[in-house]
């Protein structure tokens, strides 16, 4: 009854935020797909999704009940955060133990909430743009720079790979 209760409850602040015209947060796209999960008896995605959101609520929310009312809720940043340190130890599962359809299946559910990363004609793009507006020296180009990624396509790229791809521009 309670777990009911919590379903209709959820679904109830979802549906306020909609009417308010309030975009959904990762966070709360999370939860709604945990319960679409369960209603549809997805086991991989129901265990997933479940831990996936206990460990935000335990990490970033600290475990405080008003994050379940919709008071406090993370951002996208933060969320972002746990399913990329999640992303990479599921990669490190398969590196170690093998490919298991479980473990790649888990892989392909949080890869798709992740932003796309950036491809290197974009990054390449990006960086041209960037330095032709950059009036600091040459030695201060690439940090500044990596500091605009950051601050602008955040968990869009891959730092080494950067280095490389600016490296010849």
């Amino acid at each position: 009854y309670l777990l009911i209760q919590l379903d209709l409850s959820e679904e109830y602040f979802y549906y306020l935020n909609r009417l308010e015209g309030v975009p959904m947060t990762l966070y709360e796209k999370l939860k709604q797909d945990h319960i679409s999960a369960r209603k549809g008896g997805d086991v991989i995605r129901i265990s997933l999704l479940g831990t996936l959101i206990n460990d935000i609520n335990e990490s970033i929310l600290k475990g405080l009940s008003m994050s379940q009312y919709g008071i406090l809720k993370p951002t996208d940043e933060q969320v972002l955060a746990v399913i990329k340190q999640y992303v990479k130890n599921v990669n490190t599962t398969l590196e170690i133990a093998g490919s298991d359809s479980r473990t790649e299946a888990e892989l392909e559910i949080l890869q798709s909430y992740q932003p796309s990363l950036l491809t290197d004609e974009e990054i390449v793009t990006i960086y041209k743009e960037f330095k032709d507006s950059f009036d600091g020296n040459e030695k201060a180009l690439y940090g500044a720079f990596m500091k605009h990624l950051t601050q602008n396509y955040a968990y869009r790229y891959e730092g080494g790979k950067v280095r490389s791809i600016v490296s010849g521009v």
